[in-house]
């Protein structure tokens, strides 16, 4: 008996594995890894230079990144219209460039020299990449999205099942090679510097290499095309097999880039997506608190600064592993108990500290002191990782659900407000107690777990009223003579 979830041809039969594009479900999987394998390298050199360049490059290496934020903040608007304008493929591209530049400029920067005379030549090569990254990024992530949503869905037909049936186990892929960057990135620098006489330059340099080994490999990214909106939920009853029309970028209707913003804008109103926001504001202060706070008040006072690299490649280990399981574990059950999860790790995490407080230096508070110092901590970067992955395969997979007509507007908008929070979360930083700062994780915790849920309710349904569709073309098929 034929699965009772697989796609039927006209005459009841089950279809061939194969996509519209006559490509087998393999080849979109391969796509996948190429696309994430690409990121591992590039993120693996930016977001280590991201936590280090503040130490070894200074004030020049901080001012940076901010105006990295900013300009990423500013420019999400229009990442769809240059997405559509370069295509997923030469976007990613373009924005990889982008990033391993500023990995170059940081290894000028270290090399320059830490004394004052030379924070003219930092600034100078640091703040214009700094800009660049942060244009870049603004389409980078629509990029991803688009390009991942789509391919799942082929990926999916191409194995005879529901459009949608792949996407949690494809996000989860992509952001498991993604979090190794924090293991990687965390691991690498202590690595060369024992091999190099502790060559600060010799650090970056490697970095500046995995950068631009990232950018080469993207170039080999295939390109895909769209699957019509119409075709994600019922073959053509007249094929004589699954094959869906293809719908390529340059067949759809031409928008100026006026509209184009408009629709990234337009969903500031969309009711499906203010569902979203909360949580994706969440996921914005979560990242802040664990790369904030937990490294500057929490880390050093018990293990000191040394060990801070060790305890956030836990927390990026827990992150990797996590984000593929709870990727597929979301495809198997759904994705209102993974959410739970997601939620369970971050809020015992969060309410333990702040019942404990902020350990201060030679604590000898037993909690803090548990396991040498390191099980209280080591624990809470598991938890926290797990919640990370949750947050960012899970809304991933539901912004592709609820827009997968047109992801673009949507992953832009997830970047904008997430970035927004990130940057919140680096400017109060410096002005709140650790309290306050304790209790806006806790409420956005509760808050866009509350959001997220309802969101995810709003994606089953529409899958539901989709998957009916699709029964009734069945049977309608099945009847014909």
């Amino acid at each position: 008996m034929a699965d009772s979830g697989a796609l039927l041809t006209a005459d009841g039969r089950p279809a061939p594995a194969h996509s519209g594009e006559g490509k087998p479900p393999r080849f979109y999987m391969t796509s996948l890894v190429i696309m994430s394998l690409s990121f591992f390298l590039v993120y693996t050199a930016f977001s280590a230079i991201q936590n280090l360049s503040g130490e070894y490059v200074g004030h020049a290496g901080s001012t940076s990144v901010s105006v990295l934020y900013f300009v990423f903040a500013a420019s999400c608007i229009g990442g769809p219209a240059v997405v559509d304008y370069l295509g997923q493929r030469w976007s990613l591209f373009t924005a990889f460039v982008f990033i391993a530049l500023f990995c170059v400029a940081n290894w000028i920067a270290v090399g320059a020299g830490k004394g004052a005379e030379h924070d003219g030549l930092k600034y100078a090569v640091l703040v214009p990449t700094g800009a660049l990254l942060g244009f870049g990024a603004s389409f980078l992530w629509t990029a991803q999205g688009s390009y991942l949503t789509t391919a799942s869905e082929h990926y999916s037909i191409a194995s005879g099942r529901p459009s949608k049936a792949a996407l949690g186990t494809f996000n989860g892929v992509f952001w498991g090679f993604f979090q190794l960057t924090q293991l990687s990135g965390n691991l690498l620098e202590p690595l060369v510097s024992d091999a190099t006489d502790d060559s600060t330059s010799a650090v970056f340099l490697v970095y500046a290499a995995f950068a631009v080994a990232g950018t080469v490999l993207i170039i080999f990214l295939p390109s895909i095309g769209k699957v019509k909106q119409s075709d994600k939920s019922a073959p053509d009853r007249d094929a004589t097999s699954s094959s869906l029309q293809i719908e390529s970028t340059e067949e759809e209707e031409e928008k100026t880039t006026m509209q184009k913003f408009a629709d990234v804008i337009g969903l500031w109103t969309d009711r499906r997506f203010v569902w979203f926001l909360p949580a994706i504001l969440l996921s914005g202060f979560e990242q802040g608190f664990i790369w904030n706070d937990f490294t500057t008040y929490y880390i050093p006072p018990v293990l000191g600064k040394k060990d801070i690299g060790y305890v956030m490649a836990v927390f990026g280990a827990s992150d990797a592993v996590a984000s593929v399981s709870m990727g597929k574990i979301s495809d198997a059950i759904g994705r209102a108990p993974v959410l739970t999860i997601g939620f369970a790790a971050q809020c015992l995490v969060i309410l333990l500290f702040i019942v404990h407080g902020a350990p201060e230096d030679g604590t000898t508070e037993p909690f803090w002191t548990w396991g040498g110092g390191w099980g209280s901590l080591i624990v809470a970067a598991v938890l926290w990782g797990i919640g990370d992955a949750v947050w960012n395969t899970q809304i991933s997979a539901l912004l592709g659900d609820v827009f997968s007509a047109d992801t673009g507007p949507a992953f832009a908008n997830f970047k904008l407000w997430q970035s927004l929070s990130i940057a919140a979360s680096f400017l109060y930083n410096q002005h709140l107690g650790i309290v306050p700062k304790q209790l806006i994780v806790y409420l956005s915790l509760c808050i866009g777990y509350v959001c997220a849920r309802m969101a995810s309710i709003k994606a089953a349904e529409a899958n539901a009223a989709a998957e009916a569709k699709l029964r009734k073309y069945k049977t309608s098929a099945t009847e014909e003579p």
